[in-house]
């Protein structure tokens, strides 16, 4: 499990740490999810008698396949079985990605809210997965707790970068209906604004700046990380408030 640069940081201690932290925040979610469902039974009704092109079931599936693959590969880390670890890397990632960008098809599906059928949405959760891992590891580093380097800082730094982007494209693109429209003017004018507007600052341009500047600064790590996962929140957040208060007709 070393490669390159990388060698040092992805070292077993630090893999058994993220696949830990994967699986808390994992199960986290799932426990969300079936509190969402009201009766814990329906998840169960969702697993067994699944509508396939529903991507509740999807996502419901892959939460629990992503949860079955990180406990066989914490345990066998633990073990020292290094074949098995290595042979689920890829089905991790793989399963990863989906856990992570299933929801953006899930708020498709919702047609009755225009602004989340933006095709840049899958990839605004890609980005703040990504960044949501580099700032736990960056803040983690900051504190002492685990080494890594100007590894994670500077991933946090480019998502941040990418986060923007994709702020500006998802803001800015034409959006074909009056509702979606209404949903960037609150995000952008109305009541939203100074909530968008202090996040971006504060939680995307200022750390990104300091770790630009200073990328192994224990503080600029623990700041910027933690400022990173509190933008994250408070943005899907507004993603998810703002297209529901337009009123469906």
């Amino acid at each position: 499990l070393k490669f390159n640069r990388f060698g040092d940081v992805w070292s077993d201690g630090f893999f058994k740490i993220s696949l830990s932290i994967s699986l808390v925040f994992l199960i986290l979610t799932t426990a969300l999810l079936v509190k969402d469902l009201d009766q814990p039974k329906r998840f169960l009704y969702v697993l067994l008698r699944p509508q396939w092109r529903s991507w509740l079931v999807r996502g419901g599936y892959a939460l629990s396949l992503f949860g079955g693959l990180l406990t066989l590969q914490l345990a066998a880390a633990f073990l020292d079985m290094d074949a098995l670890v290595s042979g689920l890397i890829i089905p991790g990632l793989i399963l990863a990605l989906i856990v992570a960008v299933y929801t953006a098809f899930l708020f498709a599906q919702a047609r009755g809210r225009d602004f989340w059928q933006s095709p840049v949405l899958p990839l605004h959760m890609i980005v703040h997965s990504l960044m949501a891992g580099a700032a736990t590891f960056a803040l983690l580093d900051g504190l002492g707790v685990v080494n890594t380097g100007t590894i994670p800082s500077e991933i946090l730094a480019g998502s941040i970068v990418i986060n923007l982007l994709v702020l500006l494209v998802e803001l800015t693109i034409t959006h074909p209906t009056s509702d979606a429209k209404a949903v960037v003017g609150m995000i952008l004018k109305g009541r939203y604004r100074w909530e968008f507007w202090s996040v971006v600052l504060a939680c995307n341009v200022l750390p990104a700046l300091a770790l630009f500047v200073d990328p192994v600064n224990p503080v600029t790590q623990v700041l910027a990380g933690a400022l990173a996962l509190w933008g994250i929140y408070r943005l899907e957040k507004i993603w998810i408030e703002a297209p529901q208060r337009i009123a469906l007709s």
